[in-house]
């Protein structure tokens, strides 16, 4: 049987991955009893997906042929973890660290878990010892750094998705490079005020665009980050790139209108609504008549009265948001 998805057995064994290993010794064992503690005072998820429960029930019946099969028990673990049945899946990583201590995937694993369980404490402890004997695994550094920002700490998870997202694209482990969230994780953080690496973070944003051939998400968050410090240019650009690829034009036509009434540019603003609404307008009907298409055509003419009013610029209510704010959690001191 084959390890889950992402598992290495050939990691870096440097003494700085060692000294991460902080669930190693008699320390372990109280990492096992808190995690249990905690999971058993959670709620199961209310609703048990039907899928998972077809597969809980076939890994069951294959554990009941091969009792002594350590990786029988860690992929049903994974799969009580989807089903948010936290008790279950630990105590099945529990045998499976009993049947094969040298399984180092248990401790992956069950990072995992505890991360779901909102128990990142105990997470961090799970994913140094994994990361001690397998220092180059890419998803474990990922993990590692959304285990950070969970404990508050955005600066060493800033590292932690950089480092990441470098071992990713090297290895490209099972054909599997970093993804739009890794790049654009680590730029809401770098834009958190107490970072204010806005500079920064777009460059990243920059880097995944090549990275992932043009991944549009990453685009968005770019524009926003430039909006968010008034660099309006940029924005407009980075917004015809995004446009020039789209089948239908008139949402991003609509939002170079926003940006532009919001940088006080009244009368190209002006324009830019009227041509979005004629776009609008030039759809056929079961397009036009769509609820999301009316909105935007109500949007758009709202805007397209102000500024011919002379009423948009800076104060004017357009759609600025800076993506992501759950990037800047509130710092949380460790215990």
């Amino acid at each position: 049987m084959s390890p889950p998805r992402g598992h290495r057995t050939d990691g870096n064994r440097d003494g700085q991955a060692h000294a991460r290993a902080r669930g190693a010794g008699p320390g372990a064992a109280a990492m096992w009893l808190a995690a249990l503690l905690i999971c058993v005072a959670l709620p199961l998820s209310a609703i048990a997906d039907e899928d998972t429960g077809v597969q809980v029930k076939q890994a069951t019946e294959e554990i009941a042929l091969h009792p002594d099969d350590a990786e029988l028990y860690l992929r049903r673990a994974e799969l009580y973890r989807s089903r948010r049945e936290w008790a279950a899946g630990l105590a099945d990583l529990q045998t499976a660290k009993r049947l094969n201590p040298d399984l180092a995937a248990i401790e992956l694993s069950l990072a995992r878990l505890l991360l779901a369980a909102d128990n990142p404490q105990q997470a961090l402890v799970a994913i140094d010892s994994f990361l001690s004997l397998h220092g180059d695994h890419a998803g474990a550094h990922l993990m590692r750094a959304r285990i950070l920002v969970r404990l508050g700490s955005r600066r060493e998870a800033v590292d932690e998705f950089t480092r990441g997202i470098d071992l990713a694209r090297r290895s490209g482990t099972e054909g599997k490079g970093p993804q739009p969230d890794d790049y654009l994780e680590r730029a809401r953080l770098l834009a958190c005020d107490d970072i204010g690496q806005v500079a920064e973070a777009i460059r990243g944003l920059d880097e995944g665009v090549v990275a992932l051939r043009g991944a549009i998400t990453l685009q968005l968050l770019a524009i926003d980050l430039e909006l968010a410090r008034r660099n309006w240019d940029a924005a407009l650009d980075r917004l015809a790139a995004v446009e020039a690829r789209a089948n239908r034009k008139e949402t991003w036509m609509a939002r170079r209108a926003d940006i532009l009434a919001q940088a006080g540019r009244v009368d190209e603003a002006s324009r830019a609504y009227a041509a979005a609404l004629a776009a609008i307008e030039a759809l056929p009907e079961r397009l036009r008549s769509t609820g999301s298409t009316a909105e935007l055509a109500s949007r758009v003419r709202e805007g397209l009265a102000a500024a011919r009013t002379g009423a948009a610029g800076p104060n004017h209510s357009v759609r600025l948001q800076l993506s992501g704010d759950a990037g800047c959690p509130p710092p949380v001191s460790r215990m």
